[in-house]
């Protein structure tokens, strides 16, 4: 926006100076104005939605909006974004939610077992020991086993308990049961989720190498634009072009390079959306 600015603003002097001169009619000079009056307000307009799209960065991120914040990115092609995406032989173990419920399948089989160990047989031993006396007076450290009084008494017990599930009135069948239908469940969304993640995939990658078709077609578009201009604004110069001419091929290079960002903005979105569906989004 600011070269185009840049660009108009020159043409628009050299106008005003052929005007001056007597080369040109004031309407060529009017023409021009218009244009370059639209393209200010343009970039008025572009300008204060950058800060609004800054203050919506600053609100998604938690980030105080009267705070500065820098943007170290850019919209330059880096050489990963030049080539073409495959969507074969990926393995989606790195996703989160995958791996979310493998943890969960885990869990279900574990759950299984432990209600299948319910009725193996539970063998218990246990014991106590005791030392006591009975006296009194309080010198209870005394120790004469003629006498009653002074005498101390111990008591042991040792004892085993065994336990057999004979019949628990289908109780924990049941459970075991509706455990393994929470593992079935688990596993039929764990396939809808490998299937869902390849179909994510597979959109993804088209719409990418789609969107690399026409990131490089805009390119060689805005190139050819940017020669038009150059040869209209030569051709005014030397009096063999018209300002028409001129504010035509200003607009086309315009809508050209609006083109070409556009393309790569939906480039950028379309690679993020590949890497989110195969796991590699966030390292």
């Amino acid at each position: 926006m600011n070269a185009n600015v840049e660009k108009l603003t020159q043409t628009l002097k050299e106008v005003q100076a052929y005007h001056q001169q007597g080369f040109v009619e004031l309407i060529d000079v009017e023409r021009i104005e218009v244009a370059h009056n639209n393209l200010l307000v343009e970039k008025d307009k572009v300008t204060q939605l950058l800060s609004l799209g800054e203050n919506m960065l600053k609100f998604q991120m938690g980030y105080k909006i009267n705070d500065a914040i820098i943007l170290t990115d850019s919209l330059n092609i880096s050489e990963d974004l030049k080539t073409e995406l495959t969507s074969s032989n990926i393995a989606f173990s790195n996703r989160t939610d995958v791996q979310l419920l493998n943890a969960q399948q885990s869990l279900y089989d574990i759950d299984i077992k432990r209600l299948k160990w319910g009725y193996l047989p539970t063998l218990a031993a246990y014991g106590s020991y005791q030392y006591n006396t009975q006296r009194p007076n309080a010198n209870i450290f005394e120790s004469d086993n003629s006498s009653p009084i002074k005498k101390w008494y111990n008591v042991s017990l040792v004892g085993v308990t065994l336990n057999l599930n004979v019949f628990d009135g289908l109780q924990r069948h049941n459970k075991i049961q509706q455990a393994k239908i929470a593992a079935l469940k688990n596993q039929n969304s764990l396939k809808n989720l490998e299937l869902a993640a390849q179909l994510e995939t597979s959109v993804a990658t088209i719409s990418y190498n789609n969107a690399l078709k026409t990131l490089n077609a805009n390119k060689r578009n805005m190139e050819l634009a940017q020669h038009v201009y150059d040869v209209s604004q030569k051709k005014y110069s030397q009096g063999v072009g018209s300002n028409i001419e001129i504010i035509n091929a200003q607009t086309s290079l315009r809508e050209s390079e609006t083109n070409y960002y556009n393309a790569l903005y939906e480039l950028l979105v379309y690679k993020t959306d590949y890497l989110k569906a195969i796991g590699t989004l966030v390292k």
